[in-house]
């Protein structure tokens, strides 16, 4: 999950997000690869590589159980809402074209509007995303059906 909330709206990120509002990256289990850097708070229950973090790091403790608790909590919301895109497979962030766009800027490589992505399968970011307007994004990976 990804979620994204403008500057102006740190009240509303503080309380929805809870405990998990600083962390860049915050998951029970973390694989990276050779030279993955995190901005911001990390937080992880077990971690494969060795990732440079530029703030505070959490392991498997009392900190990192309350924000991973306030995260739970907060993907279960985002759960509920409804897809404005959904895409049947993995995607390429940077070289997709086929998302959710306005009709005058359909077709818009790599240029993402606020809204709700719902997508089964991996999501990569190979290069560069445009994230345009004020607004919520939500990159939520579906569970893969049987």
């Amino acid at each position: 999950m990804v979620n994204i909330l403008p500057a102006w709206n740190t009240f509303v990120e503080a309380n929805f997000l809870g405990a998990s509002y600083p962390y860049g990256v915050l998951t029970e289990g973390l694989f990276t690869a050779p030279g993955s850097t995190v901005n911001g708070y990390a937080g992880w229950g077990s971690v494969s590589g060795s990732p440079t973090v530029n703030g505070s790091t959490t392991v498997n403790n009392a900190a990192y159980n309350a924000a991973l608790a306030d995260k739970n909590a907060a993907k279960a919301l985002i759960d509920a809402e409804v897809c404005d895109y959904s895409n049947g497979a993995a995607v390429d962030l940077h070289n997709d074209a086929t998302h959710y766009t306005p009709p005058a800027a359909q077709g818009s490589l790599n240029v993402y509007f606020p809204g709700v992505y719902c997508i089964t399968g991996a999501i990569a970011i190979s290069g560069p995303i445009t994230l345009s307007g004020e607004g919520i994004y939500i990159l939520e990976p579906q569970p893969l059906s049987t």
